[in-house]
């Protein structure tokens, strides 16, 4: 797999299983071979967090994206 970050022209909001703000995204890696997104970065004023795909998913009503309820979040370094 070979994997690039990209970053947005303005922050995202995330929003938890319960609609709460948890924080913003602005990054991304992406899988350049298949052509999609593997995770994005979540900043939360404690850490940044890297949230996999699967676990996410993009709110049109809110505009943000929203965490899908799985726990698969790992900190970043």
């Amino acid at each position: 797999m070979s994997t690039i970050q990209a970053q947005t022209l303005r922050a995202w909001p995330v929003f938890g299983i319960h609609g709460q703000c948890l924080g913003t995204t602005n990054r991304c890696v992406l899988d350049v071979s298949e052509g999609t997104i593997c995770c994005l970065e979540l900043k939360t004023p404690w850490q940044t967090l890297e949230i996999e795909w699967p676990q996410i998913e993009f709110d049109e009503t809110c505009q943000g994206f929203r965490l899908t309820g799985s726990k698969s979040a790992r900190t970043m370094t």
